[in-house]
């Protein structure tokens, strides 16, 4: 439908001739990245907490997590249950206009009726003390535009359609239409599952309500940028396609960062994605609903296929042109490019097969294995690194000649001829690389493999002891550490040996704390150390193993001659590494010194921010805070761990000072604090600190005694 006037009613811009349903694009991007804000809620005659607490004494009413058209969500726990549960309720004021109670019951027949894994469950629904509610699951987690926003990856986003295609089958196999897919309605909790939410404005089949009147005050029948062409012109006739034009625009913003308005550019433009992934989102785009796909299911089965098990495709893939009014061209694949890559990959094994026999003095075929499999693996190297030229090559030659005739094999030749003159140009490069490289290698009498050294840490130790004299002491800006024992895991009753491999003079020690099972090829070692003069409120040790497959942190280890008595200086990790092993290295670090605040927030804040330090962006969220029934503060957060950083929450009183926390656990990237005896209203803020890691490296570090 075309709009009558030639600019925007709201904004005086002028509205594109093909602009869909006449909706104004500026207006539209506007309005969907607008953030819901609680606190614009409570202005508007939204109930108090404790009017709420009084009309549902079963449950403890936490605060508000969100806010739209519909209503307001609040965060509740059910103390019987002991659990979070969202409480979704419809405001009196609303209640009271015509349309709203009944739009909200529609909502929660719709849920009812879908039970997923993917759609948010309904517990309970009912009306009380003039307040309309739906007790519904908690999601703890974000919705999917504060995800965009901090960063969605194509593989990340090819990865949640299908999930969201299952929801979306399920729901349409039973009648059930949601008619609002967008970011903000899909959520995702803290394991990256993907839940759809908001069903307000979903048509069951069989009703014969009217649809057309159960809006939000002033509001259309769904967010206009994610609206089917038909549910904008005729909103009486819309199906189940409509939810899936709704997912390709959806899709197309995960990939893209905008939003399909005008005419767009195909997403392979835009994103690192492939042709493939293009014919699904055009697809699901089309404005005419019988070209889409014709279900959920459907469009599932195109997107796991157009992305090879998850990975969006490189490379273009055969098809013919399509338009969909902004003409991307569709480049031929080279037939032959997969068998040359197992081709490739075949001589690579030969020439590590051949390397082995060169090793062990067999030069004859070893030699020449080698020597051909890196030569065949040095021009897979330049074939992969040329493929971007190669496909801007067939592009460019596409557009400057007519289509290719249907049924008619694509020429790849002047591609190969191109990557064959590089292949010939390098090979004496390779020749004389292999001639340099593999007497270096391979010229070794010993069978012992030489020490490798991972790649330094972001920050550097500030001790380094090698395996030169004794006594093994690294000394910290305050304090020092030394490597006391070597010695075979599990602890017995033989001495251990020092990191140069000569025999040990104290021991044996017995490992107090956790144990660590040795698996098949590989060994299992224990590593006792001295702590001497750190500071009481030092953290407790780090380790870093580059070359380990696996360790397990121990208690204080005891003498085996007094086992009841742990030595309380003395930390103990247990390692594994594999076999036939000389030596590896060893990083012990510990956090030292004054906190340093990187982001401060009140008790009843729930924010997110990005802080640059020390080199890097810190994303932290300050989830909830809540009481306890004890009368102990909890705080949650959320922020990426990092190795070199010991972070922490402080609670600071109306008088400045710092409160330590009294717990604290963490889950892969959220972390809870616990301040016991300590009210929520005592607090004035809360201070997310981080302080560094300081390591000393021990060298080559012998895993076998001296003989």
């Amino acid at each position: 439908m075309q709009n009558p006037s030639s600019t925007c009613p709201r904004c005086q811009s002028p509205i594109p001739a093909d602009a869909p349903g006449g909706i104004c694009p500026s207006c539209a991007l506007l309005g969907v990245a607008e953030p819901t804000d609680p606190a614009q809620a409570a202005a508007g005659g939204v109930p108090t907490l404790e009017e709420l607490a009084a009309a549902f004494p079963e449950y403890e009413v936490l605060e508000i997590i969100g806010h739209g058209g519909m209503g307001v969500v609040f965060k509740v726990r059910q103390p019987r249950l002991d659990r979070l549960v969202a409480l979704k309720i419809l405001p009196p004021a609303l209640a009271a206009q015509p349309g709203f109670a009944e739009r909200f019951t529609r909502e929660a027949r719709a849920l009812a009726r879908l039970a997923h894994p993917h759609i948010v469950a309904v517990y309970d629904f009912g009306e009380r003390a003039g307040f309309y509610y739906l007790l519904m699951e908690f999601v703890n987690g974000v919705n999917l535009r504060q995800a965009m926003r901090a960063g969605v990856t194509p593989e990340q986003a090819l990865g949640l359609v299908p999930r969201i295609c299952e929801a979306l089958q399920f729901a349409h196999d039973r009648g059930v239409l949601h008619r609002d897919i967008k970011p903000e309605n899909i959520l995702l909790d803290t394991a990256g599952t993907p839940k759809l939410a908001d069903f307000g404005i979903a048509k069951m089949a069989g009703d014969t309500a009217a649809v057309t009147g159960l809006t939000a005050t002033g509001a259309a029948l769904g967010t206009a940028a994610y609206m089917a062409p038909e549910q904008i012109e005729k909103p009486s006739t819309v199906d189940h396609r409509a939810d899936i034009y709704s997912l390709g625009v959806v899709l197309y913003e995960m990939l893209t960062g905008e939003l399909p308005l005008g005419r767009f550019a195909a997403p392979s433009e835009k994103s690192q994605v492939g042709r493939g992934v293009d014919d699904v989102v055009l697809r699901a785009l089309e404005k005419e609903r019988d070209r889409r796909q014709q279900s959920a299911r459907e469009m599932r089965t195109e997107v796991e296929h157009a992305t090879q098990g998850g990975r969006p495709l490189m490379a273009p893939q055969p098809g013919t042109t399509r338009t969909n009014g902004i003409g991307p061209k569709r480049a031929p694949a080279h037939p032959g490019e997969k068998d040359l890559g197992f081709a490739y990959l075949f001589w690579f094994l030969l020439g590590v097969c051949g390397g082995h026999k060169f090793y062990l003095g067999k030069t004859g075929w070893g030699f020449l294995y080698l020597f051909t499999g890196g030569l065949f693996f040095f021009g897979w190297f330049v074939d992969l690194f040329t493929l971007p030229l190669q496909v801007r090559c067939a592009n460019e030659e596409i557009r400057n000649r007519p289509p290719v005739l249907p049924g008619a094999a694509p020429d790849p030749w002047p591609q190969r001829i191109f990557v064959l003159l590089l292949a010939l140009i390098a090979l004496p490069l390779a020749i004389i690389g292999v001639g340099l490289v593999v007497p270096m290698i391979f010229s070794r009498t010993s069978h012992r493999p030489p020490t490798q050294h991972v790649a330094e840490p972001a920050m550097k130790p500030v001790a380094i002891v090698t395996a030169e004299r004794a006594p093994f002491v690294g000394q910290f800006s305050q304090g020092s550490i030394e490597l006391v024992s070597v010695a075979p895991h599990p602890s017995g009753d033989r001495l251990g040996w020092h990191m140069n491999g000569i025999p040990a003079t104290e021991g044996p020690f017995v490992n107090r704390g956790s144990k660590r099972g040795a698996g098949r090829s590989e060994q299992a070692y224990e590593f006792v150390f001295r702590t001497r003069n750190l500071p009481s409120d030092a953290s407790t040790l780090s380790w870093q193993l580059p070359r380990s497959t696996g360790w397990s942190s121990g208690d204080f280890c005891a003498l085996a001659a007094q086992p009841e008595n742990p030595l309380g200086d003395h930390p103990v990790i247990a390692a594994t590494f594999r076999e036939n092993l000389h030596s590896a290295d060893v990083r012990v670090g510990v956090a030292l010194g004054s906190w340093e605040t990187l982001m401060e927030s009140g008790p009843g804040n729930s924010i997110e921010r990005t802080i640059a330090h020390g080199g890097e962006d810190w994303h932290i969220t300050q989830a909830s805070t809540v009481e306890s029934k004890n009368g102990a503060t909890i705080v949650t957060y959320a922020s990426p761990s990092r190795k070199n950083w010991q972070t922490r929450v402080a609670a600071v009183l109306a008088d400045g000072r710092e409160i330590a926390p009294s717990f604290s656990s963490m889950l892969n990237e959220q972390s809870e604090w616990r301040f016991d005896h300590l009210p929520l209203e005592s607090v004035q803020q809360f201070r997310f600190q981080a302080r560094p890691y300081q390591w000393v490296e021990f060298r080559d570090v012998a895993l076998t005694p001296a003989p």
